[in-house]
Formats: structure tokens, C-alpha cells, sequence
């Protein structure tokens, strides 16, 4: 897909049609909600070695399923490496902007902090096309390895390319997607700030502290 092309309208919407990758993402995400719902009650080490333990069960089931599929990765663009970048970048930002009260080294917040992490990995993954959301995806991967190894042409198996939109089209779309960054990065700088204001914050009025503001419904400071 070009870039600032419309989205693939063959996502998957349906459990079945997500690849099995795309699936144990879901079952990585659901286990981290659990630490976190389970609200401190473990230790730092105790989640570091769970979450560990839930990766390396789900990164095996995942290579193995790959071997027995006969997968192979069919490389990458320059763009598409270029976009993973910007899935790096933009997952570090979302996990800096909180850290100033929720930090990770506290075992409350680490699940969500790990949640997080997940998405970004796997965000890197699907641009360089390591993931396919799409089960039928993945299998055309797999086609196109085997006949990479029978030496026969493979175009039976492969997709064409989806009409590229006329100029206007893609224009239009790429000034819509930098706005939206720019909105997404205004709400996460003030995220930030608001942390950092609430940490350096007083539980009771001082002199040069003495405007109250209520965070949520159970914590008021002055500034």
C-alpha cells in the first residue's frame, strides 16, 4: 500500500478471520489487564517474571505455528521500515507522557506500562510485515514462501496491488493524519505537564501554593 493510501478495507472485523499472531497479541494484552486489575497486590519481581513468562509462552506457540506453516519473511520497504520508526517513536511518547505518576518501577502501574509496550511491538511488527492482522494474509505469506523454495513463479498466489487514489485524494488524507498527530501530541505534552504540576503539588495550601484543584475525585493539592 503507497503511502497515505486508504486503509485496507480487508482488516478483519471477525475472532476467526485475525491471524493466530494477531489473536496471542489479544491473549498478551487480556493477561496484562489482569495484572493490573489485580491492583498491587504483587510485587515488582513478581509481575516482571509474569510478564515474562506470558511472553516467552506466546512468542514460542507463535514460532512454532510459523515452522509448521513454513513462513517466511518476505521483507520490507524503506517506507514500511521508516513507518516502524514512527511506531517506536509514538509508543515511547504515549509511555513518557504518565510516568511522572504512574512510573513503572511501581508494580501497580507496570502492567499497564507492559499493556502498552505490547501494543507498540506489535504496531512495529505489522509495518515491517513481520504480523499480519489478517489470517488470509499470513496464509498468502506462507504460499509465496513455498514456492519461493519449489522454484515455481508463485504469481497464482500473489494479490494485485490495490489501485493507488488520485493525488487530491492522498493530499486530503496526509494533512488529516499530521493534524490528528499534532492534536495527539498537544494531549500528551499536556498529560505530562499535568503530572509533573501534581507531583510538585501540596496537599495543603502554602504562600506561594494556595490555587486548589481537584484531581479526579479523591485527591485535591495547591499549586
Amino acid at each position: 500500500m503507497a503511502l497515505f493510501d486508504a486503509p485496507d478495507p480487508n482488516f478483519p472485523t471477525r475472532w476467526r478471520d485475525f491471524s493466530p499472531d494477531y489473536k496471542l497479541a489479544f491473549v498478551y494484552r487480556g493477561c496484562m489487564a489482569l495484572l493490573f486489575m489485580s491492583g498491587g497486590s504483587l510485587s515488582l519481581k513478581q509481575v516482571v517474571v509474569a510478564g515474562i513468562m506470558v511472553a516467552t509462552v506466546l512468542v514460542s506457540l507463535s514460532a512454532r505455528h510459523r515452522r509448521g506453516m513454513g513462513w517466511r519473511w518476505p521483507g520490507v520497504q524503506a517506507k514500511a521500515a521508516l513507518a516502524s520508526l514512527g511506531v517506536v517513536v509514538g509508543a515511547g511518547i504515549f509511555e513518557f507522557a504518565p510516568s511522572g505518576s504512574t512510573p513503572p518501577t511501581d508494580p501497580r502501574f507496570l502492567p499497564w506500562h507492559m499493556f502498552g509496550f505490547g501494543g507498540g511491538v506489535l504496531g512495529m511488527l505489522i509495518a515491517l510485515r513481520v504480523v499480519q492482522p489478517s489470517k488470509p494474509d499470513f496464509l498468502k505469506q506462507c504460499e509465496a514462501a513455498g514456492f519461493a523454495d519449489s522454484g515455481l513463479n508463485g504469481s497464482a498466489g500473489s494479490v494485485p496491488l490495490a489501485p493507488t487514489d488520485p493525488l487530491w485524494k492522498r493530499v486530503t488524507r496526509a494533512v488529516f493524519y499530521v493534524l490528528g498527530f499534532l492534536v495527539w501530541l498537544e494531549a500528551m505534552a499536556f498529560f505530562y505537564f499535568f503530572e509533573v504540576a501534581f507531583r510538585n503539588a501540596s496537599a495543603r495550601p502554602t504562600p506561594t501554593q494556595t490555587d486548589a484543584l481537584t484531581r479526579l475525585h479523591w485527591k485535591r493539592v495547591t499549586f
